[in-house]
């Protein structure tokens, strides 16, 4: 049996389709600290997040917190100095010693809450954003024991602390409209592109042979997938400044976006993003969002 244990090491890689404000806000509320202590990690130097780990347990850390933003690298005890791990025992103390209090990432609203409101999504009063209460915050933060000890216990963390950041940058219903007429206005133009490269390439023949609407609706579709897959934002969300995130506030997958395409062909789902407290029907059965970029 292996008993080596491991250390999560952290030295200020990040995901990169995140800023790092964003970042930070993620990090603060795992460790249920504020951002200036959360500062102390961005040093330059590696920091020893957590020590002591068996390999499962250090990879379930590892992957809570690339969740968050934060690239860390797991290494064996004893390989490197951990003299900088009393930055984040002084964030774990603080971490234990706190009891439940729910904070609102869109407008900072904070106030105690209920137990029975742990692992889940609860609606903030002031702004309206839905919010995940994290797991395990009756021991003062995400990172109770009973998360560690329970290999089976699902981490919610994981796509959660995403959400409560990305939920107060979402894009406006606003900016939302002009990206659907810019974007009525932008198939046009890609759909003469279309037929004026196919007519080139000597395949008129092959469009007159396909049903207009049908033809109209596969137009569509390669439009948004074509664009949302390679930019992550179709035209008109380069010239809105907004683009299309997972849940986590990363680059969606191809699946993601597959799914965002075929979803808007649901009668009357172009208009859904306009309900009020909504997310579009698209953003929420492929789990991606529209964010301010």
């Amino acid at each position: 049996m292996d008993t080596t244990h491991f250390s999560l090491i952290f030295e200020g890689k990040t995901n990169p389709y995140l800023d790092i404000a964003t970042i930070k806000k993620n990090l603060a509320g795992l460790f249920k600290s504020n951002i200036h202590q959360i500062e102390r990690l961005f040093s330059g130097k590696p920091v020893v997040i957590k020590s002591n780990l068996n390999k499962r347990t250090a990879l379930k850390y590892r992957e809570i917190l690339k969740k968050a933003g934060a690239e860390c690298r797991i290494e064996p005890e004893g390989e490197i100095n951990s003299g900088e791990s009393k930055v984040v025992d002084a964030l774990q103390e603080k971490m234990e010693s706190e009891g439940i209090t729910f904070k609102c990432d869109g407008c900072g609203l904070t106030k105690n809450i209920d137990k029975k409101y742990i692992g889940k999504m609860i609606r903030c009063s002031q702004c309206k954003s839905d919010v995940m209460v994290g797991t395990n915050v009756a021991k003062g933060g995400q990172f109770g024991p009973k998360e560690v000890q329970d290999p089976a216990a699902p981490i919610a963390v994981q796509s959660e602390v995403g959400i409560m950041s990305i939920d107060g940058n979402l894009a406006s219903k606003g900016r939302r409209f002009a990206n659907f007429i810019l974007d009525i206005g932008f198939y046009f133009v890609f759909a003469f592109m279309v037929g004026f490269g196919l007519g080139i390439l000597g395949l008129a023949s092959f469009l007159e042979s396909i049903n207009d609407t049908l033809l109209g609706y596969i137009l569509i579709f390669s439009y948004y997938l074509l664009f949302e897959s390679l930019f992550g934002r179709s035209i008109a969300k380069f010239i809105t400044k907004t683009k299309v995130v997972d849940e986590t506030g990363r680059q969606p997958e191809f699946k993601n976006i597959l799914g965002r395409s075929l979803s808007r062909f649901i009668p009357f789902e172009a208009f859904s993003f306009l309900i009020p407290d909504s997310l579009g029907l698209h953003d929420r059965l492929s789990k991606t969002r529209v964010v301010n970029a």
